[in-house]
């Protein structure tokens, strides 16, 4: 880690404008579409805590031994309806039975009780992960950011695991070298979100960390293990053969939530108005270029922050199936930059700052017809990508002190 953690003034103004930016700007649309309209819906009619409605749930049919009925897409309306509210709009259930076992101790809980403390606790679990990768005096002048981040509040409001994946995906990275075993049990329990491997087990193969692949393979065979024990192989079966499917389909179809939240560049390219065939095509070719990307950088960069912000920022530009909801490891990843005084220029700074917004102007913007979120999620990771290209080109080039000086202006 750098020596210098000394929060900088002009990174701490750009994201408190951002901030205030983005809080300004997407008030009347988050107010349009989440105000809560009496206990326990908002005003559309979906669950305050919106899509935690499906963790509550799942625990809920687990404890009454209807596993099954999550990958029935109708008898999962059903269900809803009978166990929350006749007038809770459609939801679908995604997850893989891994998560089965984080879900349980929801379902035996009333609901607002439980969307408490999946809440605070995801919060905190997102807070130490921040402390893991600040220094104390830091994490005192950030945490305030963070918690207030764009990132933050729209995971709040959807209920989402963001806090939770951020948390996992952190905690492994910046745990890597000191503690490798620990680091790969936090990466195995992200199985329950199977496609950010696409850039997370490339990046542990080109770093060779082979002690933390082995743990993290452990921890994930443990889960799906540990759910066949508890809930049989049925389960899988339905997974694999219904929820998988019908997720293609939902992305296909992008209607409602996809066509607004999601950040990915077949979000992207599907919000600009192209088919779901080509855009599709396009998402592979930048999965195929980010993988790449992160497989040469991660192993030339000696500076955590920035590996970390190639993973995390790479995993949901490689995956088709990003929303904003799932950003809060991108605000952790700018908050440990804004925190060193590496140099960057104020348009890098500018930058990271329109990427620390983009969670929650994501969904104005797509309603105004400026899709540009994911676009700035790129460019941020170029940006990344720049700064190791520039600093190893820098120590193996013989003009390596004006190439440092480029990388400054």
């Amino acid at each position: 880690m750098p020596a210098e953690l000394d929060l900088m003034p002009v990174p701490r103004r750009v994201l408190l404008t951002a901030t205030l930016v983005a809080c300004v700007t997407a008030a009347p649309v988050l107010v349009h579409n989440y105000l809560p309209a009496g206990w326990p819906l908002d005003v559309t009619q979906h669950a305050v805590g919106r899509d935690f409605i499906n963790i509550w749930a799942a625990g809920r049919l687990l404890l009454e031994g209807s596993a099954a009925t999550l990958f029935d897409v109708e008898g999962y309306v059903s269900a809803l309806h009978r166990l929350f509210d006749p007038a809770l709009q459609r939801h679908f259930w995604s997850y893989p039975p891994t998560s089965f076992l984080l879900a349980l101790p929801f379902g035996a809980m009333p609901y607002g009780a439980a969307l408490a403390l999946w809440t605070i606790a995801g919060l905190a679990m997102f807070i130490a992960a921040a402390r893991i990768a600040l220094e104390p005096a830091a994490a005192r002048s950030v945490l305030p950011l963070l918690i207030i981040a764009p990132a933050t509040i729209i995971n709040i409001i959807c209920g989402q695991n963001g806090f939770l994946t951020a948390a996992l995906l952190a905690a492994g990275f910046l745990l890597l070298e000191r503690r490798p075993v620990l680091a790969g049990v936090f990466l195995g329990l992200l199985s329950y979100k199977p496609h950010l491997g696409i850039v997370v087990a490339p990046a542990l193969v080109a770093l060779g960390a082979w002690r933390a692949i082995a743990a993290a393979t452990a921890a994930a065979l443990a889960l799906a293990l540990a759910s066949v024990i508890a809930f049989g192989l049925e389960p899988w079966r339905l997974f694999l053969t219904v929820t998988v499917p019908n997720q293609a389909v939902v992305l296909a179809a992008f209607e409602d939530g996809f066509r607004l939240m999601l950040v990915s560049p077949y979000g992207w390219f599907r919000q600009l108005g192209l088919p779901h065939g080509l855009a599709a095509g396009l998402q592979g070719a930048a999965a195929l270029v980010t993988v790449t990307a992160v497989v040469w950088l991660v192993r030339s960069t000696k500076d955590s922050d920035i590996a970390l912000g190639l993973v995390g920022l790479g995993a949901f530009i490689a995956s088709p199936y990003a929303l904003t909801y799932d950003l809060p490891i991108v605000a952790l990843v700018i908050a440990r930059l804004a925190v060193r005084n590496n140099g960057w220029t104020s348009g890098e700074d500018w930058l990271l700052g329109a990427a620390w917004a983009a969670p929650m102007l994501a969904i104005p913007f797509v309603l105004a017809g400026l899709p540009v979120a994911a676009p700035v999620l790129a460019l941020a990771f170029a940006a990344l990508c720049r700064r190791v290209i520039c600093a190893d080109t820098a120590q193996k080039h013989p003009i390596g002190p004006f190439i440092a000086l480029w990388r400054r202006s």
